[in-house]
């Protein structure tokens, strides 16, 4: 018979036996999963050796120019029709010779659309490469930096446009010449003379290779502003090869180059912009900026994240290229998915016209005239 149905009095004493006798193993079990949950979790960390990911803040969208969240549908713009392109000779820099080379405006196109995006990228990605680059040359043309002789327009590398000459692309394409140079001449001919511009003046049409999935802000890389090189999202870019990078320091190097205090060095604070790129990393009382950092280790782009493991600091950036204005990689995507070149640049320059250059040259100044500018490098 169960001791339950024995007499009341017995049956209340067995009862609270009972209820402790379960209170005290309940108490038991508790403690020993406790200690396993610690023990495992210490295992785990031990199984990482020791790694730790920097926590990081990131800035709040502003409400004066919110990012948008999805890709707006094509556009379809009309483009102006051209008859060619204007007989203009641009003054090159060419660093490494340190002269100024002349060049036609046509041939210069095609040596900058070769240098800056690769051959076999699509027609409509090469056009509105095309397009860019030769809004970004008018655009320096008249706001030069003056550190170039009078002669000069642009330099020849990635501090303004990568111009390469005749010799240069039949080194580079070997047996390939012929046809990469037809393709790339089909998409300066079929944008022959046309640039964008913004309130009737070219536009400073900053590119760069691949983002971190999201354009930054000029006023984050450069400071000022300008409205059409706002952040958008360029989700197509975390496709690319080398959207994703790693970097490994020796935790004594990390901390030279950056020349930060030993005591501060493993807890660094890192401040986002609202587009996810590295604005500030904070050492103790060292105040260092993402771009100031990109440098120093010579990182591929502005958006990283630190991760320290026992000695060493492991870099993961995002992207390639400051980040400002059209990605290369999304007019890729975007063009083989049927995007127009100014469909491409409608959305990575919002608001922007296209317009005829031989109408803009007949408004120009005569005389070009020389002014410093706040804004920093285009490619890199």
């Amino acid at each position: 018979m169960s001791r339950w149905f024995l007499p009341v009095g017995k049956q209340w004493k067995y009862r609270r036996e009972r209820h402790l006798l379960i209170v005290l193993w309940s108490m038991f079990f508790a403690l020993t999963a406790g200690g396993s949950f610690m023990f495992f979790a210490v295992r785990a960390s031990e199984g990482i050796q020791g790694a730790s990911i920097v926590p990081v803040r990131q800035e709040a969208a502003r409400a004066d120019s919110p990012v948008p969240e999805v890709p707006p549908a094509r556009v379809h713009k009309t483009l102006p029709v051209m008859m060619g392109e204007p007989d203009v000779v641009i003054g090159v820099w060419r660093e490494k010779k340190e002269i100024v080379e002349h060049v036609p405006l046509e041939t210069y196109l095609i040596g900058v659309v070769a240098g800056e995006m690769p051959a076999d990228f699509p027609l409509e990605a090469l056009k509105a490469q095309a397009i860019a680059a030769r809004t970004f040359l008018f655009w320096q043309k008249e706001h030069p930096d003056g550190t170039l002789p009078s002669a000069a327009w642009v330099r020849d590398s990635i501090r303004d446009q990568v111009y390469l000459d005749e010799e240069t692309l039949k080194k580079n394409w070997g047996a390939e010449y012929a046809d990469h140079r037809a393709k790339i001449e089909q998409a300066v001919q079929e944008t022959a003379g046309l640039i964008m511009t913004f309130n009737g003046e070219p536009i400073l049409s900053s590119f760069f290779s691949v983002s971190n999935g999201q354009t930054a802000d000029v006023r984050d890389v450069w400071g000022g502003t300008l409205p059409y090189l706002t952040s958008r999202p360029s989700p197509w870019d975390k496709e690319a090869p080398t959207y994703e990078q790693t970097l490994t320091f020796s935790l004594d190097a990390f901390r030279k180059k950056l020349n930060v205090p030993v005591s501060a060095v493993m807890t660094p604070e890192l401040t986002l912009t609202r587009a996810g790129y590295v604005k500030e990393v904070v050492f103790g009382k060292t105040h260092l900026s993402g771009q100031t950092i990109r440098e120093k280790l010579d990182l591929p782009s502005t958006s990283f994240r630190f991760t320290f493991e026992n000695d060493r600091v492991i870099v993961t950036t995002y992207g390639h290229g400051h980040g400002v204005g059209m990605s290369q990689w999304g007019a890729r995507i975007l063009a083989g998915e049927g995007w127009l070149a100014q469909d491409i640049l409608s959305y990575y320059y919002p608001g922007v016209e296209f317009t005829a250059l031989s109408k803009h040259l007949q408004t120009m100044h005569k005389q070009w005239v020389q002014q410093k500018i706040s804004f920093g490098k285009n490619k890199v």
